[in-house]
């Protein structure tokens, strides 16, 4: 049991315990430097430090009558309404009094140790906190109606047992002590004053004062009541047997709230706000804060300026071309409102053309409407006016063209509606979407007339080559067909695998020497619609017509030869039609190898031929 003595010093009284009863051993005074070594160097493992009477907060209640399991709680709420939970629950204990500590009405008590104190506890750890106040209870204070205190000039402290005419009453007080010898006359008034607050008369509460002083006893600062012939040693093993006693349940006072470590999340929230109690710890903490607020603003630019840097090794040089970037756009943008790109308007309206379409001509100035004038013919089931609406609605589909208006004129005997169009050029920058089928840069209109043969590097000849794709096959047509002409009607030769020398052309395109379905030699479109009536046909002996020979009969296949110096020399007609004599002999039967080989050379040719002349 350890006992503040002032000047840096404690006095300790060392002994055992055994069967709940406390022996004494030696009293000395000791430094407080030296007690922690001192207790391990003697292996005292219990240790006991006394709380001064004037550190501690000391409150009597009448038990009301309820059961003994409700008790604690109505003690717990009468001591949180009068603490108002000014001082921890680590620092209170209330607890009933035993049977007859302060007579025999029931009595609770408590007893509570406020932050603010400064009573000094011995250093190091396993202290655990006795009032000094309960050394009155262990004295018998419940006999009689005299008056048992305690006072320590020291500090100031006075504590105070009676029993008056409105119960039991324990009292805890820290008086002034001016040290010019009024020491007992304020011990005398604070007497007085605690016997008239249980209800004494003020002389009777007077003559108790005087009573209880007069017969004290004093050692060294300590003043103590003389009923309970207490010294220094007897007041420490009192405070150690009413440790261990029924009384123990008011030592269980402590400093500090008790640590429960818990891992986890919760765990580590509450070590950090234990840390941020401690004010030294919080003032760090937000200076860190402070700092870090600073530096992370800065580090931050720190490092975005070196990602830009590792990304981009030269700024000198992106912001020379960031320049020209913009300079050139500006360049752009006053070449838009000054002049449109005509090569790129003309391509997309040839690209909203369909082939049906033939432009005569096409007027087109800046700031001024585009106007295009031409035929459209049949095709297929078609008829030309679908083919004008068709190419209005790929113009308002562009978004490059606004504002359409047409107008065509009343078909002739073929069919071919003649039309002029006019639109406006809305933005003629605007990169315009296409089809495949409508985009002539990715199905050029080789590939449209002739199929995917007409690509560089395919050797299969092209369907839509001049009579190739009508002609019967030698196996399904006859091996000689002929045909008669009327006598008033100029003869014109439809195909002749035999009889067309190398140098003659073809009288008519593509479309007029194609077959008909039923083997007439007329062509299939324009005035070819009109089919001979049977008075007109002549006889197969007529002077008036003459044989053609069709494709697919038995005969051998012509010598055709042309040299690279004659296929350069032709006009873009002249490779036409020898590209089709070369098609046609191709389609011969009985040709060998080499004759194979050299009329797939040739057609190669002619057909390089016929685009560098387009």
């Amino acid at each position: 049991m350890a006992r503040h003595a002032g000047a840096g010093a404690f006095d300790l009284l060392t002994g055992s315990m055994s069967g709940g009863v406390f022996r004494p051993g030696s009293l000395r005074r000791v430094e407080a430097a030296l007690l922690p070594g001192l207790l391990d160097k003697e292996r005292i493992g219990t240790r006991f430090a006394t709380l001064p009477c004037g550190a501690t907060v000391c409150r009597t209640f009448r038990l009301p009558g309820v059961p003994p399991e409700q008790l604690k709680a109505v003690l717990t709420l009468q001591a949180e309404s009068h603490l108002l939970g000014g001082i921890p629950r680590h620092r209170t204990a209330v607890e009933p009094l035993p049977s007859g500590t302060l007579g025999p009405e029931p009595v609770g008590l408590l007893l509570a140790w406020p932050e603010q104190s400064t009573a000094s506890m011995p250093p190091g750890s396993g202290w655990r906190v006795v009032p000094e106040i309960l050394c009155l209870l262990e004295g018998g204070a419940s006999t009689g109606s005299s008056i048992s205190f305690m006072a320590d000039a020291r500090d100031g402290s006075v504590g105070v047992a009676l029993r008056g005419p409105d119960g039991p009453m324990l009292r805890a007080t820290c008086e002034a002590n001016d040290g010019d010898g009024s020491w007992p006359d304020t011990v005398r008034q604070a007497l007085a004053e605690t016997a008239m607050a249980s209800g004494h008369e003020p002389a009777t509460a007077k003559k108790l004062a005087e009573e209880a002083l007069a017969t004290s006893v004093k050692v060294d600062d300590l003043t103590l009541s003389a009923g309970n012939a207490y010294d220094l040693k007897a007041l420490l093993s009192a405070l150690a047997k009413a440790a261990a006693g029924p009384l123990g349940a008011f030592c269980a006072i402590i400093e500090t709230p008790p640590t429960v470590e818990r891992g986890g999340l919760h765990g580590a929230v509450e070590r950090s706000l234990r840390h941020l109690a401690d004010p030294k710890f919080a003032v760090r903490f937000t200076a860190a804060a402070v700092l870090l607020a600073m530096a992370i603003p800065v580090a931050a630019a720190g490092l975005r300026v070196a990602i830009l840097r590792s990304k981009l090794p030269d700024p000198e040089a992106f912001e020379r071309s960031m320049k020209e970037s913009e300079q050139q756009l500006a360049v752009y943008r006053e070449l838009e409102s000054q002049a449109w790109p005509f090569m790129k308007v003309l391509g997309d309206l040839v690209n909203c053309m369909p082939e049906a379409i033939e432009a005569e001509s096409i007027v087109m100035g800046h700031g001024e409407p585009l106007t295009i004038r031409g035929i459209a013919k049949p095709e297929g089931s078609e008829t030309g006016a679908d083919a004008v609406l068709e190419m209005e609605r790929r113009l308002r589909a562009s978004g490059v063209f606004e504002k359409i208006t047409k107008r065509w004129d009343p078909p002739d005997g073929r069919g071919i509606y003649a039309f002029s169009l006019t639109a406006d050029v809305a933005k003629a920058t605007r990169q315009a979407r296409f089809g495949e089928g409508e985009d002539f840069a990715v199905t050029t209109l080789a590939e449209r007339r002739y199929g995917p043969s007409a690509r560089p590097g395919r050797t299969d000849p092209p369907p839509g080559t001049e009579g190739a794709a009508d002609e019967p096959s030698g196996n399904d047509a006859p091996s000689t067909t002929t045909v008669e002409r009327p006598t008033r009607t100029p003869s014109r030769t439809v195909a002749s695998a035999a009889g067309d020398s190398e140098g003659d052309p073809p009288a008519t395109d593509a479309r007029e020497s194609s077959t008909t379905p039923s083997g007439s030699g007329l062509p299939d479109r324009g005035i070819g619609r009109r089919r001979p009536s049977d008075g007109d046909q002549p006889a197969s002996g007529d002077s008036g017509g003459r044989a053609v020979s069709v494709p697919g009969s038995n005969e051998a296949p012509p010598s055709i030869n042309y040299s690279d110096a004659e296929i350069e020399a032709m006009s873009k007609a002249e490779a036409q039609a020898a590209l089709g004599k070369v098609a046609r002999a191709r389609q011969s039967p009985g040709l060998d190898d080499e004759a194979k080989e050299r009329l797939r050379a040739m057609f190669d040719r002619l057909l390089r031929r016929v685009r560098e002349a387009s």
